[in-house]
């Protein structure tokens, strides 16, 4: 199956993914529609009089207005070639005084408002433009990217299918689908019923349109991975890997994968790579787990003192470094972890219950009991058994 070595990607989504817009390549400058050039009143002369109108110089002014728009149109065309925004905004503003219902000014200033952070304005504009042209493919889906950008992922839903009404093949129109249709089904307060397979379904499509596409491999290996489908979700992460090697966050999933499928071993050497490329807090955590999980303890801590580093007094990191050092017979130290965070939450049950366990193994029952006392009043029935045997 051919695959394009080029890192596709078009993100779409609330707290998924990163969405960006980006500006249309343009080499040429667009035709101005027919009708677009500014009609001017002309001198009809004094009817009083009789008085001729002076047509010649009139003619003229409007040749010389319309000629002013085209130039600045141009310029700013080249201006955003050449990443000057401001000025680009300052001809596209005089374009569209100019002529308001010019559709390639209105596309340019959507986006160039977009760039700027300026949603409202954009949405503005791209309204304005599928009011004179609502067929325009275009305005539509970049105007869907700024609605699930605000997180009003049914109205982005709507401007794709209308999209999709007038390019069925467009892959990445049903890709961004897929992503919406997923963010509706994240979303606690969509009335929208999305099952999983309507999102898988789309994915499908997308590939079929376009095998080339990488990054809807790697939604749809998320897709299985979510929904018990481990297997699948190799399949796609693995494709992916072999025209992309480097991908460290494609790394990442697969090993997750491989740690659901128990595999560990095979999970650590694609953890591994993964933070030789990037390491970041994640790889840390997800190598520590799977060192633990092998059995590989001095391995686990030195991952767990790397994410501490990064996260100073994480309650969940120190819990499982402290489960390190109880596995190395080492219990002051895992007093020590559990203490620090029980000085952020005295009521985290869990850490004290295991305070209370590493106490009795170094005889402290004294400040052990009422550390298990008050874990099984706050619900850890684990730790009857401790306290039924040491502290009756």
């Amino acid at each position: 199956m051919p695959i394009n070595q080029t890192h596709q990607s078009t993100v779409l989504g609330a707290g998924i993914l990163l969405l960006s817009l980006f500006l249309f390549t343009l080499t040429a400058v667009a035709q101005v529609q027919p009708g677009s050039r500014m009609q001017m009143e002309r001198v009809q002369g004094d009817e009083k009089s009789n008085t001729p109108a002076e047509k010649p110089d009139t003619l003229k002014t409007e040749e010389e207005l319309y000629g002013s728009f085209e130039a600045n149109y141009r310029e700013a065309l080249r201006a955003i070639e050449t990443q000057q925004f401001p000025r680009a905004r300052t001809l596209l503003n005089e374009c569209l005084r100019f002529n308001p219902r010019h559709e390639s000014s209105l596309l340019l200033s959507a986006e160039l408002h977009s760039r700027a952070g300026e949603p409202q304005k954009a949405l503005e504009d791209f309204t304005t433009l599928l009011r004179l042209d609502p067929s325009n493919v275009d305005a539509l889906k970049q105007r869907a990217l700024l609605y699930a950008l605000l997180g009003r992922h049914e109205r982005a839903l709507e401007d794709l299918d209308a999209a999709l009404k007038r390019k069925p093949d467009d892959a990445l129109l049903h890709y961004n689908r897929a992503l919406t249709l997923q963010a509706l089904a994240d979303d606690p307060f969509s009335e929208l019923s999305i099952k999983p397979k309507d999102i898988l379904e789309v994915l499908d499509k997308t590939l079929e349109l376009d095998p080339d596409l990488l990054e809807a491999y790697v939604r749809r290996g998320q897709h299985h991975a979510l929904h018990n489908k481990p297997e699948e979700a190799l399949k796609d992460f693995t494709l992916v890997l072999e025209h992309e090697p480097n991908r460290a966050d494609v790394l990442t999933m697969r090993g997750q994968t491989y740690s659901i499928m128990e595999k560990h071993e095979k999970a650590r050497a694609d953890y591994k790579r993964s933070q030789n490329l990037e390491p970041t807090d994640k790889t840390h955590r997800l190598l520590a787990a799977t060192y633990f999980r092998l059995g590989d303890l001095d391995a686990a801590l030195e991952q767990y003192d790397l994410a501490l580093d990064a996260n100073p007094g994480d309650p969940a990191l120190l819990l499982q470094r402290a489960s390190v050092f109880a596995m190395q017979d080492n219990p002051l130290d895992a007093i020590d972890e559990y203490s620090k965070v029980l000085e952020q939450n005295p009521l985290n049950g869990e850490a004290l219950m295991y305070r209370g366990m590493m106490r009795t193994l170094v005889h402290d029952f004294e400040q052990a009991c009422p550390d298990l006392r008050k874990a099984m009043q706050l619900g850890q029935e684990q730790a009857r058994r401790y306290l039924e045997f040491y502290c009756n």
